[in-house]
């Protein structure tokens, strides 16, 4: 099986090579995601088996930018349905007579990220029917508590700083 990253790669590839073609020159090519609360959960889960720290448990954010180097330019990801779960997306694309394609890798245990899907999330929401929410909310507050931290960690290490001497004339 193809490794989850070299799909990625690929992905992320086709992506930015499209956004550059369909962006205006000197506009940053801008890519919207259809990531979702569910994914979030699982992006969540993964990073923590691996070990991750505070920045990494944080989940993807809504808007970042990813250094394309086929491009050698930065490209803006977005992400606005983190907050949604996909059984709402769902709900609406049927309701608005709109298909979707899914993709058949995502039913394969061959891939971490499928088998917290498919094993893991279903035993915590029997735990928890709003295991989802709890996790992606848990993750904001890591975020808010990281970034208090990081101005924090900031500030005393500028009032640490030695100004010049006033014998260094």
């Amino acid at each position: 099986a193809i490794s989850e990253t070299t799909l990625r790669t690929l992905r992320y590839r086709f992506l930015y090579a499209t956004a550059r073609k369909v962006t205006p020159p000197h506009q940053l090519p801008t890519i919207v995601l259809a990531h979702h609360a569910d994914d979030q959960a699982e992006t969540i889960l993964l990073r923590l088996v691996r070990g991750a720290g505070i920045r990494g448990v944080r989940g993807m954010q809504p808007v970042t930018q990813h250094f394309a180097p086929q491009l050698n330019e930065y490209v803006r990801i977005v992400r606005p349905l983190l907050d949604v779960r996909q059984s709402e997306i769902v709900r609406y694309l049927h309701d608005q007579n709109v298909g979707w394609r899914e993709d058949p890798t995502n039913l394969s245990f061959d891939y971490a990220r499928n088998r917290i899907r498919h094993k893991v999330l279903p035993e915590l929401i029997k735990i928890n029917p709003q295991a989802v929410e709890s996790i992606v909310r848990s993750a904001k507050v890591l975020e808010e508590g990281a970034e208090r931290m990081a101005r924090m960690d900031q500030s005393l290490l500028d009032s640490l700083q030695i100004g010049e001497m006033s014998s260094q004339r």
